[in-house]
């Protein structure tokens, strides 16, 4: 006697609630090689949840793009970011809503007509670039120096878009303290400061005021600051 397959036989919004909490547990990571300038993928989860896609054409039919709104997508270099999004169909690409940028390098590339080669591009002009992009969810990690950190930040307040919620992560606060005197303040994106001209301001008071006065009084956003108990 043949019998349903448990998960099958649950209802559809039930099946959607296991495929959510299955797929927010998977980490896609993208990187970009030195020669072959191919984006790797590589899964990373304890158990490689994407397999239950190829279980039966019914589970891959009910997960549908559950698996691609739910799975963290991490990139390890802005030329992997570019690489994978330029080339992925929009249809893949508008559904994303998590996206971790891990910046190890200076981000300097040659993008068609879009020549940074000699400043570091600016993440607001990187996400002009991937306007398909409509990400719930921006993670960006990296070890900048700390008035590019400063300057970067408060681009994506005033000017960022294609997220609603951005967190940018460093392994230090010590951005929010130092001495702008005793560093060179480079170009990123819209900025342009160097020397005296570069005045860093109480934190996270005024990106706050920068974001509302993008957004609106009423939108509710808000900058806010976490730190460890130990750095």
């Amino acid at each position: 006697i043949s019998q349903t397959p448990r998960l099958t036989g649950l209802s559809q919004e039930l099946r959607d609630q296991i495929f959510r909490s299955l797929f927010q547990d998977t980490t896609l990571t993208f990187v970009l090689t030195d020669t072959s300038k191919i984006v790797r993928r590589e899964i990373n989860t304890e158990a490689n949840n994407l397999t239950l896609l190829r279980t039966c054409k019914q589970i891959r039919q009910d997960v549908k793009d559950i698996w691609i709104r739910n799975s963290l997508f991490t990139f390890e270099a802005v030329g992997a970011l570019l690489k994978a999004m330029t080339s992925w169909p929009v249809y893949i690409v508008s559904k994303i809503q998590d996206v971790k940028l891990v910046l190890n390098h200076s981000m300097r590339l040659k993008y068609k007509g879009f020549d940074q080669s000699r400043d570091p591009v600016g993440i607001v002009e990187l996400l002009g670039i991937l306007s398909n992009l409509k990400l719930e969810r921006l993670i960006i990690q990296n070890a900048a120096h700390l008035s590019v950190t400063y300057l970067r930040i408060q681009d994506l307040v005033k000017y960022g878009h294609g997220w609603r919620e951005l967190r940018y992560v460093r392994t230090t606060s010590d951005l929010l303290d130092f001495d702008h005197r005793d560093h060179v303040i480079w170009r990123i994106g819209l900025c342009l400061c160097d020397g005296d001209d570069f005045q860093r301001e109480p934190q996270p008071a005024a990106w706050t005021k920068y974001l509302l006065e993008r957004d609106g009084q009423e939108s509710g956003s808000v900058v806010k600051v976490y730190r460890t108990r130990e750095e």
